[in-house]
């Protein structure tokens, strides 16, 4: 790490921490690595026969996922290095969001190289990582570890060659085993003896043989995760959360952000801050796109816009405190007024905006065939609410901007992102922009938007010292961005038990994140066998900041598909398990839902006892996982208050590479899910959000937690699929389904609140 300023000021203050993450280089040096290239089997193979390896299979299962990553031509040497003592170091770009993903990849990683999972390990992120791109879309295990797996692959097939040369025998008799290649005479190498000293060049090869699944011995076990110890202990190092992080000289810089949306900057006093004690500087900010020069070409779609003042410290408190008495002197103009009130009317005033564009999300037949073969039809709407992305730990970014090159320390979802947009802001090229991450504590889409990053990056420009920013609770909650609303108009077509037409029509803000929503198809595409289907993105705007939150759109899509597909069921007079079985082919489909339905007893409905069970699936053809819910409910009929007592959740991911990661990634979909539609909902008044704590803004306390009961299919000769987000898929529908089953009260909006709850009562 460069050399520091001395720290202004004078000495540091108590609790200072000297650097406590590691670049890529420090580990790799302080490892004792040997960085190497490998170059393909292929080329190797073409020196003899004696260098053969087995042949590859007519085709790669996991290839496809992973080989997006490699381009026209991936070094192996970015992805792989053999230290001296026999360690294997793996590389990827995508962080560890509370997943385990790292830790899956690491055991696909050790079985493809034959070697102990205690002997491989994850090197820090950073902006010179192999890259597998950002983290999001469950897309871990499912897509960056299938590159890892062809990077193995190509390094153990490559050391094979090297080894059938060493040892003057046939490639394909070696046998490896615990970091070595053993030949039929006893004799063995290390692969720490066949890389020392060599150069070697290649590229990870795509169609490398691949160690059949049903041999590997670490995968399939449940590995514990390897970013845990540091998380707990808060002992600094690569896996440790950001907050934990310190840099040699850093100073610390608080925001006076406008009191309402759109408020603008008049006047303010820094005199009296900067004879605070601690107090480094006071400087001002106008993040505005007309005014920051490179923004349009920064590639940054949804940044902080707005005028600030940043008060600099020597420490954290002294910062804060000196917000608070700048924030006496400030005088601003009026806010814009937001969205019409009550909020009440919020879903329904999407509706009635103007519509700039459309999207055909999906499509089949014809509407009107549709309809004219139907003896019945039906039409419900539904909507979903503003939701905080509330993370656990606020907004944290670390920037040092140094003549001609600039060092960030962030947790960032996608740190070759967060390079190129710094790059743009500074006039630099991306290679004089060194990002360094760290875990962030709930990222949950919060990553892909770096706000105390950018903040810093600007205040460090002014000040040319390395410049840490940390929002307090209130600005996570009013200045952060938020999952935007949706209003949906479904219509269904009803012959006999069939369903002759399906018609859903959403409204939404196209805006960073719901513009997936499309993309995606898996959103609002339903797996069951409509002859006519129309599904129809209605995009409008809105003046609140949206953003990504975990899954997206596709969690309140469900909301609306499964529902309706409910409401269709008890039109026609069916079972709603039966007539969900009856409109589908697919038997991976089937399967989750007749393995949750069983363990949960599922029975018919019969007349409402306040109890009841409510069932809905989804299937997401990217991350190839289906699954399946059951909830369980109690309803107070008189107080309107729901309890989910239980979540059956069968869950379909194909191989089940950790399978303690994917029971822990079921249970923390389930409950966050489980939170957002019981519970969360951001209001706003007087040109602000409102929302601004855990008691204006309230999640699911311990005490409200519903059992989660993962039903888990394993399917070894099946790719694995993505986890972490498709848990959260069906089960907001679920609940709503069990809450109608146990009251004959339909409920078609989030929260489910007790008086919402009471208001669909009297209404039965």
């Amino acid at each position: 790490m460069a050399s520091s300023p001395a720290y202004p000021g004078g000495p540091e203050p108590a609790g200072f921490e000297g650097p406590s993450g590691w670049t890529r280089r420090q580990f790799l040096f302080g490892a004792g690595a040997l960085i190497i290239t490998f170059s393909t089997a292929a080329n190797l193979l073409a020196r003899g026969a004696a260098a053969a390896a087995p042949p590859a299979p007519a085709v790669n299962p996991w290839a496809a996922p992973g080989v997006g990553y490699l381009g026209n031509g991936s070094p192996l040497s970015s992805w792989i290095a053999i230290t001296a003592d026999g360690r294997i170091l793996i590389s990827q770009s995508q962080p560890d969001v509370g997943t385990g993903a790292q830790t899956g990849m690491l055991q696909i990683a050790a079985d493809e190289l034959y070697v102990p999972f205690e002997r491989v390990s994850m090197l820090p992120i950073d902006s010179s990582s192999a890259n597998t791109g950002g983290v999001g879309g469950s897309t871990g295990v499912h897509r960056a570890g299938a590159a890892v797996r062809l990077a193995a692959a190509t390094a153990r097939e490559t050391l094979r060659s090297l080894a059938a040369a060493a040892l003057g025998v046939a490639g394909d008799t070696l046998v490896p085993r615990d970091g070595a290649f053993h030949a039929p005479d006893g004799r063995s190498v290390t692969y720490a003896q066949l890389v020392a000293g060599k150069q070697l060049t290649g590229n990870v090869d795509p169609n490398v043989h691949l160690r059949s699944s049903a041999t590997y011995e670490v995968v399939g076990t449940p590995v514990p995760r390897i970013d845990i110890p540091a998380k707990l202990t808060g002992t600094g190092g690569p896996t440790d959360y950001l907050v934990n992080q310190r840099v040699p000289g850093m100073v610390h810089a608080r925001l006076l952000r406008p009191p309402a949306y759109g408020a603008q900057l008049l006047s303010y006093d820094a005199r009296p801050v900067l004879k605070m004690p601690g107090v480094v500087a006071v400087v001002p900010l106008d993040l505005d796109p007309e005014h920051v020069p490179g923004w349009n070409t920064s590639g940054i779609t949804n940044m902080e816009m707005g005028q600030f003042v940043a008060v600099v410290a020597t420490n954290e408190w002294a910062a804060i405190q000196g917000v608070q008495a700048l924030a006496k002197t400030a005088r601003w103009t009026a806010g814009e007024p937001l969205i019409p009130q009550p909020a009440s009317n919020t879903y329904e005033y999407l509706a009635t905006l103007p519509v700039f564009s459309t999207q055909v999300a999906n499509a089949r037949g014809s509407m009107v065939r549709g309809f004219s073969q139907a003896s019945r039809q039906i039409a419900a709407e539904y909507s979903t609410p503003y939701l905080a992305n509330a993370p656990i730990g606020p907004s944290t970014g670390m920037v040092w901007v140094k003549p001609g090159e600039v060092e960030v320390w962030s947790d960032s979802q996608n740190v070759f992102s967060t390079q190129t947009q710094v790059a743009n802001l500074m006039g630099l090229p991306t290679s004089a922009v060194t990002v360094h991450n760290f875990p962030g504590s709930g990222v949950y889409g919060r990553g892909w938007n770096d706000d105390a990053v950018y903040e810093a990056l600007f205040i460090s420009r002014a000040i040319g010292l390395p410049v840490r920013v940390q929002w307090m609770r209130q600005e996570e909650f009013q200045w952060s961005t938020m999952q935007g609303p949706k209003f949906f108009r479904m219509r269904g077509g009803l012959n006999g038990n069939r369903v002759t037409a399906f018609q859903f029509d959403v409204y939404t803000d196209k805006d960073f994140g719901d513009t997936w929503m499309g993309q995606n198809g898996i959103a609002i595409a339903p797996l069951y066998t409509f002859p006519h289907i129309s599904q129809v993105i209605h995009y409008v705007s809105n003046p609140m900041r949206k953003g990504l939150l975990r899954a997206v759109g596709a969690p309140s899509n469900c909301f609306a598909v499964e529902s309706f597909m409910d409401e269709l069921a008890y039109a026609a007079g069916v079972d709603p398990l039966e007539f969900r079985l009856s409109q589908l082919s697919d038997p991976r489909a089937i399967a989750v839902l007749t393995r949750a339905a069983e363990a949960a007893g599922w029975k018919a409905h019969t007349k409402p006892s306040g109890r009841g069970l409510g069932i809905a699936t989804f299937f997401d053809p990217g991350a190839q996982t289906y699954v399946a819910d059951v909830a369980q409910v109690a309803v107070d009929k008189a107080t309107g208050q729901v309890r989910v007592e239980r979540m059956y959740v069968g869950f379909d991911c194909g191989l089940v590479v950790n399978p303690n990661g994917v029971r822990l990634q079921i249970e923390g979909g389930t409950i966050q899910a489980t939170s957002w539609c019981m519970k969360e909902s951001v209001r706003y008044a007087d040109g602000m959000v409102q929302t601004v704590d855990w008691i204006s803004y309230p999640i699911l306390h311990f005490s409200e937690v519903p059992e989660v009961v993962p039903l888990i299919i394993d399917r070894p000769d099946i790719p694995p699929g993505g986890v972490g987000e498709l848990a959260t898929m069906p089960v907001s529908a679920a609940i709503a389904n069990a809450i109608y089953d146990a009251t004959g009260a339909r409920i078609r909006s989030w929260p489910f609140t007790p008086d919402k709850v009471k208001a669909a009562l009297a209404a039965v």
